[in-house]
């Protein structure tokens, strides 16, 4: 039987319509035809919560990233899922990353969704290169984990105090695997430091309670490795006591916002962070955003990471994890963003402490 105008435009018509449902389905993900021959990766990130600035930067830093890949003969696709801060979340969205859009990588940030994300993707035979603190899971032969060595650079933020004077310290920390090895850092320095504890990555909005005690503790400075929405919270109520405290954190924690808003509260106050990062690249994400992020640091780690996976993945055999893992492994540093290197499965950056003026 022949079909019609009429029935060729109803056709088409429905074939648009199944497309839209598809992309409803999956608001954040990449929607795109003809990708077989893709490395493809699945990003998990925060896009919509707490780090949701943090995320957005991520994404302009590997679209970047795919750009430059093309120009190289690589032909990569991402694949999108916010995770909203949520396990939940994460584990679903994983288990999308394998079973339907059949990913070659993962590409985690932040504890809850890197943690919820391994459980899924064991014996999978895929890579995860996270961005986050955990160390505990990289028994697992799958994982690469880059970010800040919290233990390593709290013990210098501590150690910086110490030698300014410092003598009663207090920490406010997350019950989270990154608070609780900035914790040990610290307690290296200052073995009768007074801790106090929160749930972390901008969930409890409140720290009233918390802040409280260590101004009854009298301390002299607190050392917060927190996301930006943590020590907001915590600023807060620092300034409503009107108490002049030194603070210590990450570049994440004590951002160009947090201390644009607190600056006079915050003097004195150190944070360790990245180096700097070139005009282009800057520009180039500027471009992606329309707009200068909250930080470049996010885009610098996804433009970064993602070329490393998506070229071993181009010249390694299908669902090889292992020959993808020994190829990023062996990238040794190039200075951008004070890449050094892998250091068994863990990517070392050059890491500077800046104080507050």
């Amino acid at each position: 039987m022949g079909v019609g105008k009429n029935g060729l435009i109803i056709g088409l018509a429905a074939i648009l319509l199944i497309a839209i449902a598809y992309v409803g389905l999956y608001p954040t993900g990449n929607f795109a035809f003809g990708t077989d021959d893709s490395v493809k990766i699945g990003i998990l990130t925060d896009l919509s919560v707490s780090a949701a600035s943090w995320g957005e930067a991520t994404i302009a830093g590997a679209q970047v990233a795919k750009d430059e890949l093309a120009l190289e003969g690589i032909n990569l696709s991402l694949f999108i899922e916010d995770h909203k801060m949520n396990a939940k979340e994460a584990v679903s969205a994983t288990q999308k990353f394998v079973e339907i859009d059949a990913v070659d990588a993962v590409y985690s940030e932040f504890t809850p969704a890197t943690i919820a994300a391994n459980s899924v993707l064991k014996d999978k035979n895929i890579l995860h290169l996270y961005i986050s603190a955990p160390v505990s899971i990289l028994s697992e032969n799958y994982n690469i984990k880059s970010f800040t060595d919290y233990q390593l650079n709290c013990k210098r933020l501590a150690q910086y105090f110490k030698e300014k004077g410092i003598k009663n310290m207090g920490v406010l920390t997350a019950t989270q695997e990154f608070g609780e090895l900035c914790l040990s850092g610290v307690l290296e320095i200052y073995s009768d430091a007074h801790v106090e504890k929160y749930t972390g990555l901008g969930v409890e909005k409140d720290l009233r309670l918390q802040v409280t005690k260590l101004r009854q503790n009298n301390v002299e400075a607190i050392i917060n490795p927190g996301i930006e929405p943590d020590l907001l919270n915590m600023l807060k109520v620092v300034q409503e006591f009107g108490w002049q405290i030194k603070v210590g954190g990450s570049s994440e924690g004590l951002s160009k916002n947090v201390v644009n808003q607190y600056n006079d509260l915050l003097k004195g106050s150190v944070y360790f962070s990245y180096v700097d990062l070139p005009s282009e690249f800057k520009q180039k994400i500027v471009s992606k955003l329309g707009r200068e992020p909250a930080t470049f640091d996010s885009s610098a780690f996804a433009y970064l990471h993602i070329k490393q996976i998506a070229k071993a993945v181009s010249i390694c055999p299908k669902n090889d994890y292992l020959c993808v893992k020994e190829n990023i492994l062996s990238q040794t540093g190039d200075g951008f963003f004070g890449f050094k290197g892998y250091f068994g499965s863990i990517a070392e950056f050059e890491i500077n402490l800046t104080e507050i003026n």
